[in-house]
């Protein structure tokens, strides 16, 4: 008998068929018991998808790296808009491929969290901080997790992944994930809260615990930038903050965790200081943490001390690569900062090649018109003031 329908018809209702023998799961649900039903519904919308080729194409070229004999039309367009039920029944064929995990549960997340999340990052959530504090909001709730990571308790972590996730494969890794034996010594113990830091996933999982507490807030019209479980509410008004404060203190005691009592304030910053991604915020400028500062100081002593027996172009060289990322995520920091580096470092190597001419102690005032700073730049050494120059008049020039 033939097939009187046009032909882009027919080819549509085939690339389902074939699809459906392939994957035994397409266009059914799972029942309790392990039962599964075939929901013509489905069916239905996927030939009418297949049939508008147009529309089907737009959306798959927003998704061109998913793989079409596991992801329909259908599907890509519940990524967009939303599952039905707000639920997906059947994952557990879809978590082999990075790409598809990088784009997961995204649309749920609010976008005042850059953590770990695809297109974001620290130098975005600092921008957001700058620009907040630029248009006048000026408390910040300077709020610490106490042990985040470690604290997370796992029946309510695994009750928020759940109003996501039907899959019962799914679901049962998460627990095995969570519940893995962890080795002290020669001693074991199962955890039954907070998740293992480095591990694959403990970032997503970060992620998913706190965000009802991002949603909360914005529904409250509050301002929370969020890293993981770094995060500062910027307000207008001391009151505001205090509100925000309270409302983040009872989350976190219904959450089960902790707010650090020493180190959770609020901060006037046009006064005081608070600190946020290893920054320091005070009165109008960025430094970097003293923390920071000390750690790249620490690595800079280790290629310069006065028995180093590398010639001045390897101890340069070898250095230059630390001062340079150090750079690329400081570089806002005030001018000041990038001097008193850049000084710091010509005074260590000006000890090391006073040391060499047989004198004693660290470079003195005349060491500076020996080998003035001249020198070092023709013998390559990054310098931090002159990046952050260039820095400045690309962007007036721009």
């Amino acid at each position: 008998m033939s097939d009187n329908r046009p032909k882009s018809r027919r080819t549509g209702v085939r690339a389902i068929i074939v699809a459906m023998k392939c994957r035994s799961w397409h266009g059914a649900k799972v029942l309790q018991g392990g039962e599964c039903m075939r929901d013509t519904r489905m069916e239905t919308g996927l030939a009418e998808v297949a049939g508008k080729p147009k529309q089907a194409g737009e959306v798959r070229s927003r998704w061109e790296w998913t793989e079409p004999s596991v992801w329909t039309e259908n599907m890509l367009a519940a990524l967009e808009t939303g599952v039905k039920g707000g639920k997906w029944f059947s994952l557990i064929d879809k978590v082999w491929d990075e790409r598809n995990l990088r784009a997961s549960f995204e649309k749920r997340f609010s976008t005042n969290s850059f953590g770990f999340r695809p297109g974001r990052g620290c130098k975005d959530a600092l921008r957001m901080v700058d620009a907040l504090l630029k248009g006048g909001f000026n408390w910040a709730v300077d709020a610490d997790l106490k042990a985040y990571f470690d604290s997370i308790p796992h029946e309510k972590l695994m009750e928020e992944i759940e109003k996501e996730i039907s899959d019962g494969r799914i679901l049962k890794l998460i627990r095995q994930y969570l519940g893995q034996e962890v080795m002290e010594g020669l001693e074991g113990w199962t955890p039954e809260e907070g998740t293992p830091q480095g591990a694959v996933i403990s970032p997503l999982l970060a992620n998913i615990y706190l965000n009802s507490l991002d949603h909360k807030m914005a529904e409250e019209g509050r301002q929370m930038i969020r890293y993981a479980d770094d995060f500062v509410i910027l307000c207008k008004t001391r009151e505001e903050a205090e509100n925000a404060l309270e409302t983040v203190r009872q989350w976190t005691k219904e959450a089960g965790l902790t707010l650090h009592p020493e180190k959770t304030r609020i901060v006037n910053a046009t006064e005081e200081r608070f600190e946020f991604l290893g920054y320091r915020f005070e009165k109008g400028y960025r430094y970097p943490r003293r923390k920071n500062l000390g750690k790249l100081r620490d690595k800079i002593r280790r290629f310069t001390k006065r028995t180093n027996g590398y010639s001045l172009e390897d101890i340069i060289s070898r250095m230059n690569p630390s001062l340079v990322g150090w750079f690329g995520y400081f570089k806002h920091s005030r001018k000041c900062v990038f001097k008193e580096i850049d000084g710091w470092i010509r005074m260590r190597l000006r000890s090391i090649l006073r040391k060499r001419q047989g004198r004693k102690s660290r470079a003195k005032g005349d060491d500076n018109h020996r080998w003035p700073n001249k020198f070092f730049v023709e013998h390559g050494l990054y310098s931090l003031s002159s990046a952050h120059v260039k820095i400045c008049q690309s962007r007036c020039t721009s």
